[in-house]
């Protein structure tokens, strides 16, 4: 249960460090129930609960809390779950890490003034205090993974709203350079009409003002001959 991937690329982790990395909280709850160390550390000393948070997977970092794993630990880096929540921005793994340390702390100390008390009724008062701060606890982790999980909906829907007023504008968008598109292949295929329009009247008026020269030479020549023989004649 316990076995260990001595892979090249294993990192040295177990079943458990995968199921929590990979947010299989089924898987991680019947090796829990089947015996596999929460608190194993992998090639990088980080434990099942790191790999949680670092990848956001909430429900599995309150199934391990609620296992009773340690949450203190820290990695080669000096890196705790908490830390590693906060870098990757989980805010629900985040809230439930914040709250645990919080509370442990308070409990920690109110479990010591019961244990160090020599009157029982307040050593009473003391137990019945740490009860109460755990249901209280408890309570206001829900409320705050609810509103955290409010937030998360919230975010998405907004997320998808500007998503899709931004393919909206990415249609009208192609849609207004579809439209310059054709105007101006109406332009150019306009001008080039007009161009040939034009090469042809050229191409005419160059053929008609050569017809035009040939008869006036042809005129010419016509009247030369005739001075030419009124001048015979008359001489």
């Amino acid at each position: 249960m316990n076995a260990r991937d001595t892979s090249q690329f294993g990192h040295n982790r177990t079943m458990l460090h995968k199921a929590a990395a990979h947010g299989r909280v089924d898987v991680t709850r019947m090796l829990l129930s089947r015996g596999a160390d929460p608190d194993a550390f992998d090639a990088q000393r980080r434990t099942p609960l790191s790999w949680a948070a670092r990848h956001g997977h909430s429900a599995i970092v309150q199934l391990l809390l609620d296992f009773g794993c340690e949450f203190y630990m820290v990695d080669a880096r000096g890196k705790r779950p908490l830390d590693l929540a906060i870098e990757e921005d989980n805010m629900e793994s985040k809230a439930i890490l914040e709250r645990m340390t919080v509370s442990h702390s308070r409990r920690i100390c109110m479990r010591v003034l019961a244990a160090l008390s020599s009157d029982k009724v307040q050593s009473c008062m003391w137990k019945w205090r740490v009860w109460a701060a755990e249901a209280a606890d408890n309570e206001y982790a829900i409320q705050v993974l609810q509103e955290v999980r409010h937030h998360s909906r919230m975010q998405q829907s907004l997320d998808l709203q500007q998503s899709e007023v931004l393919k909206r504008m990415s249609a009208v968008h192609e849609q207004e350079l579809a439209e310059l598109r054709k105007q101006r292949d109406a332009a150019i295929g306009k001008v080039r009409r007009l161009s040939q329009l034009g090469n042809k009247q050229l191409a005419e008026d160059d053929s008609g003002g050569k017809q035009g020269i040939d008869l006036a030479q042809a005129k010419a020549g016509i009247a030369s001959k005739e001075n030419v023989n009124i001048a015979i004649a008359n001489s």
